[in-house]
């Protein structure tokens, strides 16, 4: 996963653990995709004090990971739930070439729960 993609992931993970301050400048630097020169004028910091807050929030993130492992448990849970639903899947396509009508039911069933909780 590229370094930027997961300190996101981490930042919408632990973000609410941070200081106001890193929260703020962490919002900017991803959800808004400012530069480090931009956020500096737009807080009224140096680009250096900017620089040095996304640093330690950076760390303080993965060291939330490193205890807690909420965003490595949320992988790992996507990945599952994806397995299972291609295992599904092939399960539906085969029993509706023997026309097992029933179970193909409860197989898609069983396919939209593992939806619903994907997207929730």
């Amino acid at each position: 996963m590229e370094a930027k993609v997961e300190e996101q992931l981490l930042f919408d993970f632990y973000g609410e653990l941070l200081t106001e301050t890193q929260n703020s400048i962490l919002t900017y630097y991803y959800d808004e995709d400012l530069s480090m020169a931009e956020i500096a004028s737009l807080t009224g910091r140096s680009r250096q004090n900017v620089y040095d807050i996304l640093r330690r929030s950076k760390k303080f993130l993965y060291r939330y990971e490193e205890r807690l492992g909420l965003l490595s448990r949320f992988l790992e849970n996507r990945k599952r739930i994806k397995e299972v639903r291609n295992e599904l899947n092939h399960l539906i396509r085969e029993d509706e070439k023997m026309s097992s009508k029933d179970r193909v039911e409860e197989l898609k069933r069983i396919l939209r729960q593992l939806k619903e909780i994907e997207e929730s």
